[in-house]
């Protein structure tokens, strides 16, 4: 339905499933991130495609949603802390800026 609206609203070009659409920018922000320099992790990068995933269904990330499946199975929201540390947040609100733009 995102995807009909914003074809219909001329904010796209073209009519892509918005899962396609996240998947791909998804690519080129782990490209420019690695362009700048930083490295994610293979756990990390799970993570990240996890939460890609979510975004592509739900339009959006919020660290309240890391205490629902698929997250709270792989450890929840004390694990993604775990993982990212402090930049949790910071990469969150990067993602949803992003990926559901």
């Amino acid at each position: 339905i995102v995807s009909l609206v914003r074809f219909a609203t001329h904010k796209d070009d073209k009519l892509v499933p918005f899962g396609e659409r996240v998947k791909g920018r998804f690519e080129e922000w782990m490209a420019q991130q690695e362009n700048r320099g930083r490295a994610f992790t293979a756990e990390q990068r799970w993570w990240l495609e996890m939460m890609r995933d979510h975004i592509a269904t739900s339009l959006e990330m919020t660290v309240e949603d890391l205490d629902y499946a698929p997250f709270a199975e792989e450890g929840g929201r004390g694990k993604a802390v775990q993982v990212f540390g402090k930049s949790l947040d910071e990469v969150l609100g990067e993602l949803n800026g992003v990926l559901a733009a």
